[in-house]
């Protein structure tokens, strides 16, 4: 773990297409305590015959809700980014 902060998420209206999936479920806004963790990860290129795509080095930062409320879904958010992140400050 990378650091443990609290931040504010932003309540939003249910989508009417959304009522059975994961993304974008309504929720109140609330003070949330979340972790950041970091990483540097290699994404390989799939296998093609017609020639070799070279592999990405990207770093991934990965933000996840400690102790959500019982009635609401946990905040996760997976950012990849070809930017560095070498300190905490970066993040």
């Amino acid at each position: 773990m990378l650091s443990r902060q609290t931040i504010t998420v932003r309540g939003r209206e249910a989508k009417v297409a959304c009522a059975d999936r994961h993304r974008r479920q309504p929720r109140t806004s609330r003070e949330a305590v979340v972790e950041v963790r970091a990483a540097r990860v290699t994404l390989r290129a799939p296998g093609r015959t017609a020639g070799q795509l070279p592999d990405v080095i990207v770093d991934a930062v990965l933000v996840t809700e400690v102790d959500p409320p019982a009635d609401d879904v946990a905040v996760e958010w997976l950012l990849l980014t070809s930017l560095p992140i070498d300190t905490v400050d970066q993040v």
